[in-house]
């Protein structure tokens, strides 16, 4: 984040509350450099942080069965530690979002110009986990304005999912 920027909201504060689960992992401003900028300053998570840290921790320890995880998101380097830890004790983890792009890439599925993160695709091919990213038919855009379902094995190099669709 922004240490000006920063910095003038630190100035407003005399505690940093960090409440927000959800993002506690982004680098804004809000997350990072405002309590940097707040130096000695109380720093704290609230309740509700501390609330799902506690929750996810003890789901996450021993698991009622079936345990299914679905995970979302942009990027696979977020998030493949995450997965890889909960392949083992999951029966089943679900992948959407930008991210599966890269997960059916590994498996040398055609995404198009879908946002793939190459860099990833090793680190994404879950073959030697006995499982996969589902393969379902996609809402496909072309670079050239259409939209129509495509069913995946009609993808072409131009095209970009922009949604999955279950059937």
């Amino acid at each position: 984040g922004d240490a000006a920027f920063a910095s003038k909201l630190a100035a407003y504060g005399d505690v940093y509350v960090n409440d927000a689960f959800g993002t506690c992992h982004r680098p804004d401003a809000s997350m990072v450099a405002v309590p940097m900028a707040m130096g000695g300053k109380p720093r704290v998570v609230g309740f509700l942080v501390e609330k799902e840290v506690k929750y996810l921790g003890e789901a996450l320890k021993n698991p009622a069965k079936p345990f299914v995880v679905i995970l979302g998101g942009a990027k696979v380097s977020d998030k493949i530690g995450v997965v890889d830890n909960l392949l083992a004790k999951s029966s089943a983890v679900i992948v959407g979002g930008a991210m599966a792009y890269t997960f059916l890439a590994a498996l040398g599925r055609k995404v198009g110009e879908s946002r793939v993160e190459t860099d990833k695709i090793p680190l994404a091919n879950l073959s030697g986990h006995g499982t996969g990213p589902a393969d379902p038919d996609g809402n496909v855009g072309g670079l050239d304005g259409r939209q129509q379902v495509f069913q995946r094995r009609q993808i072409h190099a131009d095209d970009m999912i922009r949604r999955a669709l279950s059937r």
